[in-house]
């Protein structure tokens, strides 16, 4: 197992530095997730430890969190708009769940998992082990994901192609980035002994919810920045992320690919149907732009989305604020849930045995 994911790691990360290296939007995660899948399917032997995903939740958890802070929150001072994002992300999960679980005879599990809008690195922790079901999940959020870069791309036209070289940190900079580990791993260690008493409640990604909370509680306690993320330390998750993406996929025949690219493109468009609907119908509650509130409510990394954002003009400290909250509550919300409706029924069983029947 070591050795199988030494290798894991060193691949996740070249495959990461060259997605950095590309410009791409999520670019490290797509280049770890593309060379481990190639690495895998040419018969590496290739593992990622249980560790793995308690290190991506710690990380990309509190990543969330250090973003809320309190000058962003009074940014929500219209309630207006609060309800219309969580109406928003409401329905956009009814509707892609009926559509999994009635049409395309996924199980519940799969079903709500897979139409959650966004935050796949949640969904990715909380489907556990390899295997069909998380293969599933796994591609339509990565179709999804694909689908918005390719929208976003239309929309804003190409961005950097590459990335600048940043100057080499003075003695001053040096002292700052090690107290930022520091205080990060400080509080990695609170979040790590406070998840572990979640895990008892079989509470699912234990340690991204209590990440989150002391990330969040800490800045809006002490005031902004109070907590800060290291950015190579959000990389080595995305890395790592993207490798256990690889792994996941490395099993998946055509006749999966057909069946799942189906039912991750039509949830994506019923995804982005709810959001232009909602979107209009509260830029005439709020007076708010359309286009503004469409970009704060569709599902997509906040990074692409404050990006796209300042291209275009389009408010993007709300757009940021937006996606901040959104994440949260989907990282927040396995508090609300049990392990054991994740886990497969023998009726669940037999179902997903016909669905691949019937593609066979």
């Amino acid at each position: 197992m070591v050795r199988n994911f030494a290798i894991t790691l060193v691949l996740a990360c070249a495959g990461s530095v060259l997605g950095y290296l590309s410009g791409l939007p999520l670019g490290q995660l797509l280049g770890a997730a593309g060379l481990v899948l190639v690495a895998c399917r040419s018969g590496l032997a290739l593992a990622t430890p249980p560790a793995a995903i308690v290190v991506i939740q710690l990380i990309l958890g509190a990543s969330v969190g250090a973003l809320l802070n309190p000058e962003m929150l009074e940014g929500m001072a219209d309630l207006t708009v609060l309800a219309g994002l969580l109406i928003c992300m409401s329905a956009q999960l009814a509707a892609g769940y009926t559509w999994l679980y009635r049409v395309e005879k996924w199980n519940r599990a799969e079903s709500l998992l897979g139409a959650v809008p966004g935050a796949m690195a949640a969904v990715m922790t909380l489907t556990g082990e390899e295997g069909k079901t998380s293969a599933k999940m796994v591609f339509a959020h990565m179709v999804r994901m694909i689908a918005l870069l390719v929208a976003v791309f239309l929309v804003a036209g190409p961005q950097e192609t590459a990335p600048e070289i940043a100057a080499l940190p003075g003695e001053g900079d040096w002292a700052a980035a090690l107290t930022g580990y520091l205080i990060f791993l400080l509080l990695a260690a609170g979040a790590y002994i406070a998840g572990r008493v979640l895990e008892r409640f079989a509470m699912p990604a234990p340690f991204m919810v209590t990440g989150l909370i002391l990330a969040a509680g800490a800045n809006l306690w002490f005031g902004s920045d109070a907590i800060m993320v290291p950015e190579p330390l959000v990389m080595f998750a995305m890395a790592l992320l993207g490798g256990l993406i690889g792994i996941r996929l490395k099993d998946i025949t055509r006749g999966d690919i057909a069946s799942y690219l189906r039912a991750g493109l039509i949830v994506t468009s019923i995804t982005f149907g709810i959001t232009v609907a909602m979107a209009s119908l509260f830029s005439v509650l709020t007076n708010q732009s359309f286009l503004v509130l469409f970009m704060s409510w569709v599902p997509g990394g906040v990074e692409v989305m404050v990006a796209t954002a300042l291209a275009l003009g389009l408010e993007p400290a709300f757009v940021m604020l937006n996606h901040v909250l959104r994440m949260s509550v989907l990282h927040i919300a396995p508090m609300f849930m049990n392990r054991e409706m994740f886990k497969s029924t023998p009726g669940d069983i037999q179902q997903t045995s016909h669905d691949e029947e019937r593609h066979v």
